[in-house]
């Protein structure tokens, strides 16, 4: 990334515990990337989300639709197992919902790539009011 954008900032971190002030971004995308935290650290992102996320904010996310966390083979690395953690409607309503997120667009979708973990994802359009 640096390489193709040298005036873009780019920092690596935990986005279980995101280390930027209160209050910084308008959104937060966060593209096949939850669905390898762990069920029992799902909360504890989304509230690092929320607390990094202006009022208002945006949160945008892709995650690949299941019931399910299991282990699955890496696609382009044979032999090289990554944790995956499956979301429904059912699940992440309330997830989001527990933090004060509003769902304004749930789509699901048909994955168009054979080497996705998942043969449908779901994108979860949503906004915080921090005033609740």
């Amino acid at each position: 990334a640096k390489e193709k954008y040298p005036k873009g900032k780019f920092a690596i971190m935990d986005m279980t515990n995101i280390d930027y002030p209160d209050n910084t971004f308008d959104g937060i995308m966060a593209n096949c990337s939850l669905f390898h935290i762990p069920e029992e650290l799902l909360s504890q992102t989304i509230e690092s989300f929320k607390r990094v996320l202006k009022n208002n904010g945006k949160l945008f996310l892709i995650l690949q639709e299941g019931n399910e966390s299991k282990m699955v083979e890496e696609p382009y690395r044979h032999g090289v197992y990554v944790y995956m953690n499956y979301f429904s409607k059912k699940n992440t309503e309330p997830l989001l919902g527990e933090h004060n997120f509003k769902i304004d667009e749930f789509d699901i979708e048909k994955t168009s790539n054979q080497f996705e973990l998942g043969s449908r994802k779901i994108i979860v359009y949503s906004s915080i009011n921090k005033s609740i």
